[in-house]
């Protein structure tokens, strides 16, 4: 997602992102994962279990953005 030599320019990113590729590709693969449960969860019509995949897809989001991404 960030290959090597991305690291330049205003990005927003931290440098956590080349530094701890391992924790990032970790965080990564819980939107990855988490979006997909969502998308398998919304055919039920299940409300109450698609807003908890809902709040799982954020708190992957907000994962990687307190870890990765500076603050505005």
């Amino acid at each position: 997602m960030f290959p090597e030599g991305s690291d330049f320019g205003d990005t927003g990113a931290l440098e956590s992102i080349w530094t701890d590729q391992k924790g990032f590709g970790k965080a990564s693969q819980r939107l990855v994962d988490a979006s997909g449960e969502l998308v398998t969860v919304s055919q039920s019509g299940d409300m109450k279990a698609i807003g908890r995949a809902v709040g799982a897809v954020g708190g992957a989001c907000k994962n990687c953005h307190d870890n990765y991404r500076a603050s505005n």
